[in-house]
């Protein structure tokens, strides 16, 4: 089943806006630049024997550049004895490249010749790409140029053919130019599974969705932080960078990487991007044309670079055949299999030997439409060669943050406490290697230099690996309605334990509920949750964490002041209870309601400022105790009447004191003011236990006969709104199913 096609968002929404409007939003003030074109270089690609692939040679093609492999280093030019003429961007570029040097790389700058730009001996080898009268006639003669100054790699012409494996709204993604390294083992033009980066063209300035700094000082970036590196206000900009974004986004899920780089060309000018899960580091534009060993150096040294210096996960291969064939036995076919190394103990319990890492087997990750930033969680259900069991294998980039523990380490609290109805737990670790060392993400580095404009707070990711036992299916394919409220119950039991073990989930939402394989429910994905004791402590606060659609509404309606505490997770339940009876059980709602409800109750939000501001349809309808446009479950009448009781508990969260009482001022309409703090009292312990909704669940679901056997999940009709496009931040994935959802950290 393909999920991305059934549930694209959260809210079970069609794309709401231009699918490129989406993608780029995700990177809104994600992009950190400009970085000088030479330092990028240096940084990310340096030239030691270490990081240089054995069997390529750096280029010596007669005509398009000098001798790479001389000894004889390459002096610089100043750019005051520059005797040809040269742009504004390009001078900015010379004297930005040095300003980030350090006094180190200075000094050994004159005896490490690779480290150096390759020079032209000519400026005219890209002079048919800018003279091309049309953006689809720059792409040959760029891929004929780049095969002279870079054998070493394969550059294809992509546009006219998409990779079906990768979508966005239906569309396969295809860029103008991929490059690929040598005998890929590709089967089309545009296969994301194996490509190595994508170039984009724009023919004209407005495409580039970036813009440089204006004001430069003596050393190349005054007032930079108060200066915004995203063009605003341009929506060709904005659908360039919603595709470079999905570009990225593709090539890294359908792959095992850390990293990824990509090129981007506007006219006569281009610049290059490094992606992780944290954002995207871009340089200042620069002219190609008058500057070409920029690019030449670019493509000689990727072309000599290591894998992992490239950005690929070195604790992943392709699959031998032994492995291949096991996996096909227990997984089913598949176009490739990878495996993968995981650091988790495993004891022969025949020989009682332990063997310090495991080797499990996956198919090819499915790509489906969702961001490349923050935890990008993958499920895989993989076959453990040591155990020969299926298991099931979450793949993620937790924050490394002291606030958020391990998930491995709160499963170990949970198990210990014997919680109900979570998955059984196997290991946990995070991800290093030889060459790379820990998985970590740097684009968070580079926000905080002197020469970066103006971007959001980031957070540094890491990369993670946990396995479970236990499989289970997604809550939406429930076999009956009853089985839904009692899979939902069960995880609230569940929740309760955690809760008595001092562990708030803090992140409960449809993607994180399954139906294990005895039916019951299964409350997973621990990754935000956080200690109750910690919760506690005076002074002690987190960001904002959670689903969007599924927070409760006092979190979106404080948002950044707003201490999570328990009563937030159980309404959370309740908003998950209410999306599934609402988007697959019957009910009386036209699809046009439906979509306007779906809407208003779980996806609705502003931008007053830092932070989005939300949840008014889920306190109006927890006010008025109904929804806003109110569905008749005929086949299930029992959710008509539990929805309303629901709702009536979390009712004494929003409503205000009544105005009598702000004033101390006797009003014979309004409740008195002892009248109010008696019901107040009444209702408030409630929140802050399972017990009562434990037993509210327990009575709905007694009345078995009143109960239908056989209304299973079934899409319920919808049209979508098309409402105003809006921002919020989407990178959470469900760790056992591609589910499109939002959360804030």
């Amino acid at each position: 089943m393909d999920y991305s096609e059934i549930f694209p968002h959260s809210s079970g929404h069609r794309v709401t806006k231009p699918a490129e409007r989406a993608m780029a939003s995700d990177l809104h003030k994600k992009v950190v630049g400009p970085m000088a074109v030479e330092t990028f270089l240096d940084k990310f690609f340096p030239k030691d024997a270490d990081n240089l692939t054995p069997h390529l040679s750096p280029v010596t093609s007669v005509g398009i550049v000098e001798n790479a492999t001389t000894s004889k280093p390459i002096k610089r030019r100043s750019p005051i004895a520059q005797t040809s003429p040269r742009s504004f961007a390009s001078r900015l570029s010379l004297h930005s490249s040095i300003s980030h040097m350090s006094p180190r790389s200075s000094a050994t700058s004159s005896s490490a010749s690779l480290r150096r730009s390759t020079k032209p001996q000519g400026r005219h080898q890209f002079d048919d790409v800018s003279a091309a009268p049309t953006e689809a006639l720059m792409y040959e003669p760029f891929i004929q140029t780049c095969k002279r100054i870079a054998p070493g790699l394969e550059f294809v012409n992509s546009s006219g053919s998409g990779d079906p494996e990768c979508q966005l709204s239906g569309d396969a993604l295809k860029p103008d130019v991929v490059v690929y390294a040598p005998h890929s083992g590709r089967t089309r033009d545009s296969d994301f599974s194996r490509l190595e980066m994508h170039i984009e063209f724009k023919y004209n300035s407005f495409g580039d969705p970036f813009q440089d700094p204006v004001f430069v000082d003596a050393v190349g970036f005054a007032n930079r932080r108060l200066q915004s590196f995203e063009k605003v206000g341009c929506e060709m900009a904005a659908d360039t960078c919603g595709q470079i974004a999905a570009y990225a986004s593709a090539q890294m899920y359908r792959q095992f990487r850390t990293h990824c780089f990509s090129v981007l060309v506007v006219g006569n000018r281009a610049r290059l991007i490094r992606w992780d899960h944290a954002g995207a580091v871009a340089t200042i534009a620069f002219n190609y044309v008058l500057e070409p060993h920029l690019l030449v150096n670019f493509f000689q040294r990727y072309a000599q670079a290591s894998d992992a210096v490239r950005g690929k996960d070195r604790t992943v291969r392709d699959a031998t055949p032994e492995e291949r064939r096991a996996a096909e036995e227990h997984l089913g076919p598949s176009d490739r299999y990878f495996a993968i190394e995981v650091a988790v103990p495993f004891t022969d319990p025949e020989t009682k030997e332990t063997i310090p890492v495991r080797t499990l087997v996956v198919a090819a990750p499915r790509y489906s439409t969702h961001s490349l930033l923050g935890r990008s969680t993958r499920g895989m259900v993989a076959f453990d060669m040591m155990s020969k069991w299926k298991v099931f294998l979450k793949d993620t980039w937790r924050i490394d943050s002291p606030d958020f523990a391990p998930e491995g380490e709160t499963y170990k609290i949970l198990q210990a406490a014997k919680v109900k109805n979570i998955a059984k737990f196997i290991g946990a670790c995070d991800v290093s290697d030889t060459e790379s060392g820990e998985h970590a993400t740097l684009t968070q580095v580079y926000a905080r230099m002197p020469w970066a404009c103006k971007t959001q707070d980031m957070v540094r990711y890491r990369h993670y690996r946990l396995m479970l036992e236990t499989i289970g299916e997604p809550i939406w394919t429930f076999k009956s309605s009853y089985q839904l409220i009692s899979a939902v119950w069960d995880t609230i039991e569940g929740h309760s334990g955690a809760y008595e073990a001092g562990i708030l989930h803090c992140d409960v939402s449809v993607g994180n509920i399954l139906i294990g394989p005895d039916g019951r429910g299964l409350l997973i994905d621990w990754d935000l949750a956080t200690s109750v004791a910690e919760l506690n402590m005076p002074g002690r606060r987190r960001e904002r964490t959670g689903t969007w659609q599924f927070s409760s509404a006092a979190m979106l309606m404080n948002s950044g002041t707003h201490h999570h505490v328990l009563a937030d997770d159980l309404e959370s339940f309740v908003h998950v209870a209410a999306w599934l009876a609402l988007r697959y059980c019957p009910h009386g709602l036209a699809p046009e309601s439906l979509s306007m409800l779906l809407y208003e109750y779980f996806d609705r939000c502003t931008q007053p400022g830092k932070h989005d501001i939300g949840g008014y349809g889920k306190e109006a309808a927890i006010m008025r105790r109904a929804f806003a446009r109110e569905p008749d479950f005929k086949q299930s009448p029992l959710l008509n009447e539990l929805f309303p009781a629901l709702f009536s508990t979390f009712v004494v969260r929003y409503k205000l004191p009544p105005f009598s009482l702000t004033l101390m001022i006797p009003d014979p309409t309004m409740e008195t003011p002892e009248e109010y703090k008696s019901w107040r009292e009444a209702l408030l312990p409630r929140l802050e236990s399972h017990e009562w909704i434990l037993e509210m669940g327990k009575e709905v679901l007694s009345y078995t006969d009143a109960w239908p056997l056989d209304d299973r999940a079934e899409e319920q009709p919808f049209v979508s709104s098309k409402p105003k496009a809006q921002k919020r931040e989407s990178d959470r994935e469900s760790a056992y199913h591609p589910v499109k959802r939002s959360r804030y950290h």
